[in-house]
């Protein structure tokens, strides 16, 4: 009975914090709150969970994560704009930040 029981806690531990994510995405607990090509000098981030785009990837109009460099005309695709979006030298999924989560609290 204790191991159903620790089965049972442990699948829906798993159930409950497993996400999945859409393709270029990434499951992480605080991201951007903006990461569309439009929006290619957002600071804002907010926690909580989510799917955000992985590095070097922001949302098309479709709400897919595209290449920067793939971004309609306007939108960011050089090393300077792609440099910024990086967290303390270490890739974050969905850039458009810049401090992290922990300072934000």
């Amino acid at each position: 009975m204790r191991s159903y029981l620790a089965l049972t806690v442990v699948l829906f531990t798993l159930g409950v914090w497993s996400q999945d994510c859409g393709v270029n995405e990434v499951a992480h607990d605080c991201g951007p709150v903006c990461e569309s090509c439009a929006d290619s000098n957002c600071e804002a981030i907010r926690c909580g969970g989510g799917c955000w785009c992985q590095s070097g990837h922001l949302r098309d109009s479709a709400g897919a994560c595209i290449p920067m460099d793939q971004c309609p005309s306007g939108g960011v695709s050089d090393d300077e704009q792609l440099e910024s979006r990086e967290w303390r030298g270490v890739n974050v999924p969905g850039s458009c930040w810049r401090n992290s989560c922990a300072e934000k609290k």
